[in-house]
């Protein structure tokens, strides 16, 4: 079973009563249990007053449009498309991004549409808040949710887990750089789901985020990524050279010399001529 089923299977046995909003703010597991998060929203509304770790800024906008959502009254009286992002924007703490995902399953259901524009939004304040488990979440959720990510966005994810990978190498936390290495390529496993292309870019970017974690399980990650993408004939300079720093730092000279040959190699051909454009 993947680390990611595990932790549904043991989320999904949990009691929604007992679950607390920031529980899981340092992010190691996933909050996969849809209707335990509805319920904390429902719960944190109720409460009139912004709950611990709930910024007061973004709780006055949530309460105010969750109610909304909740009566008839926005039949007749649609809320802006835009307040959506609003409330995405004003999160600043792990357990306003908690709130957030429950907010887009309600807006989904008012009817009403969760544009690229949302999506950016609040995949990058979870991301901002440390939260990219929550954005995670987001994206393997398009029934519930809705997302559309676009390329920007998987890219920005990605490194976002690498950041959190980085951290918890730093302080010898083996278990959650592995866990948030997983994350970051379940990410780049999303894309073909979202009509996104593993395109060369969004390779190199999974390299060298995977390179700059100091960590020797991300660099045996990123080293199979990159010869993965030279047999796909997607090799970029900016791969071939994090691979080539990367063997240099490890005083691998065998190694260094064959990646500094690619990038050689790669900055001799020709520039392709720009298509010309329809009259």
């Amino acid at each position: 079973m993947s680390k990611l089923a595990a932790e549904t299977d043991e989320l999904g046995s949990s009691s929604s009563s007992d679950m607390q909003l920031g529980q899981l703010a340092n992010g190691t597991a996933l909050l996969q249990d849809k209707e335990a998060l509805e319920k904390l929203a429902e719960r944190a509304v109720a409460q009139n007053k912004a709950p611990a770790g709930v910024s007061t800024a973004f709780y006055e906008q949530f309460q105010s449009m969750w109610k909304h959502l909740n009566s008839k009254a926005h039949q007749q009286q649609r809320p802006r498309l835009a307040a959506i992002n609003v409330i995405a924007r004003t999160a600043t703490t792990g357990a306003d991004c908690e709130l957030v995902l429950p907010f887009v399953a309600l807006w989904r259901r008012a009817p009403l549409p969760v544009t690229p524009w949302t999506t950016r939004a609040v995949l990058r304040q979870c991301s901002r808040q440390n939260r990219p488990d929550l954005a995670l979440q987001l994206l393997a959720d398009r029934e519930l949710y809705g997302p559309q990510p676009k390329q920007e966005d998987m890219i920005e994810l990605m490194e976002a887990f690498a950041r959190q990978a980085a951290r918890a190498a730093e302080r010898d936390d083996t278990a959650a750089v592995e866990l948030a290495l997983d994350r970051m390529y379940t990410t780049f496993a999303l894309c073909p789901y979202y009509q996104i292309a593993w395109s060369p870019l969004i390779y190199q970017h999974l390299v060298q985020a995977g390179a700059q974690v100091p960590s020797e399980e991300a660099w045996t990650r990123a080293v199979a990524t990159a010869e993965e993408q030279r047999s796909a004939d997607k090799l970029t300079r900016g791969t071939a050279r994090a691979m080539q720093k990367g063997f240099a730092a490890r005083q691998d000279a065998a190694r260094a010399a064959e990646w500094e040959e690619l990038c050689e190699a790669m900055a001799s051909r020709p520039t392709k001529p720009a298509a010309s454009r329809s009259p």
